[in-house]
């Protein structure tokens, strides 16, 4: 039951979207006679209900996030848990929703942008879902959502872009709704800490914390006599990917590094700041305890296991 609570809540803020972003670029009258019942139906529920009846097809288009675990699931070769696949979110939509046919077209993220034009091109999709920067091919959803502000109470948070489309690069603008949340987590080998005589660590600590228990950790353990390793970064896999990491730690300290201006040529970038080069003090300080491999960019998430002598 709690589980389709979360599928429900879950497709409510998709359906939100895609009647957002199927309004396009008309406002004025034409949005405004979308909303006035027809000649001769009285206002209330009888145009409801003939809204509700009517039968349509409601297409969603997305990229890497759905073609992940696919239409019927997927077991993670990992931890051997079973990920349901996008199906369970089409049956409960029929479900909720039988005169709405739900149609699901997953995209891997190969070549995920020029597959995200062509179908924007195409006309033929009404919600796409992504977690990248178009901004120039969104429609702002922050008209929608001022009309509409109990709409946004249901939203957990939105994705705010800046896009020199609207005249003002120090302007964020909202291109679309949250459909998931990535949960930020810290993995322990309590074995490791035990062996090397050190506490668990609890809510109360910091980056510096986590470096000084790295550092520590980093050498041979003192009883099995194998090399450990104090920290293992998780996005270190590409270019892209370990720049989260600079972000995670940029967001404990908040450190800015770029400005916005009205105009491109007014934006700047500044890493020089002190808690700028913090962030990066940090990150060397937190190299000199991971292991070689991970140096080199291996996707941690697909090989770490209990045998793997990371702290």
């Amino acid at each position: 039951m709690k589980c389709r609570k979360m599928v429900s809540l879950l497709m409510a803020g998709v359906i939100a979207s895609g009647m957002l972003a199927g309004c396009g670029s008309g406002s004025g009258s034409g949005a405004d006679s979308q909303t006035q019942a027809p000649a001769g139906t009285a206002q209330g529920e009888s145009g409801s209900q003939a809204t509700a009846e009517e039968e349509v097809t409601l297409h969603l288009f997305g990229p890497g996030l759905l073609s992940t675990v696919g239409e019927n699931g997927s077991i993670d070769l990992i931890s051997g848990l079973e990920m349901p696949g996008y199906q369970v979110i089409v049956d409960r939509w029929n479900e909720l929703h039988p005169n709405v046919k739900l149609v699901i077209e997953a995209q891997p993220w190969d070549n995920w942008q020029a597959a995200i034009q062509t179908a924007v091109l195409s006309g033929d999709v009404d919600i796409i879902m992504h977690g990248a920067s178009l901004a120039d091919l969104d429609e702002p959803l922050d008209p929608y959502l001022e009309k509409e502000p109990e709409l946004l109470e249901q939203i957990y948070t939105v994705a705010q872009r800046r896009t020199d489309a609207t005249g003002d690069m120090s302007v964020m603008t909202s291109t679309g709704m949250s459909y998931a949340m990535n949960p930020m987590m810290c993995i322990l080998d309590k074995q490791i800490f035990d062996h090397y005589g050190l506490e668990l660590p609890d809510a109360s600590w910091t980056w510096a914390d986590l470096v000084e228990l790295g550092k520590k950790m980093t050498g041979t353990d003192p009883v099995t006599g194998e090399q450990t390793w104090g920290i293992r970064m998780t996005q270190t896999d590409s270019v892209g990917n370990r720049y989260f990491n600079y972000q995670m730690i940029a967001s404990a300290y908040d450190a800015k590094a770029f400005f916005y201006g009205k105009t491109l040529q007014e934006c700047s970038a500044d890493l020089t700041g002190e808690k700028t080069t913090r962030v990066f003090q940090t990150i060397a300080d937190i190299a000199e305890c991971l292991s070689p491999d991970v140096r080199e960019g291996i996707n941690v998430s697909k090989t770490i296991s209990a045998e793997n002598q990371f702290a």
